[in-house]
């Protein structure tokens, strides 16, 4: 499945108290926070992937 936006990500079905699907919420947020911080900076494909998903050293060998 590919993803376009965050409103195509259907795969969890998780709850807030208030009935809003948390994972949409909290991956919105993580992406305008993380745009912020490297807004500005030039990142080639490589380093923006490590960054986006925490990807260290150690598991990558």
């Amino acid at each position: 499945m590919k993803l376009k936006t965050l409103k195509d990500l259907n795969l969890c079905e998780i709850y807030c108290k208030q009935g809003e699907r948390c994972i949409n919420k909290v991956l919105k947020q993580e992406a305008i926070k993380w745009v912020n911080e490297v807004d500005g900076r030039k990142w080639n494909a490589d380093e923006w992937i490590r960054e986006f998903f925490n990807i260290t050293e150690e598991e990558l060998k």
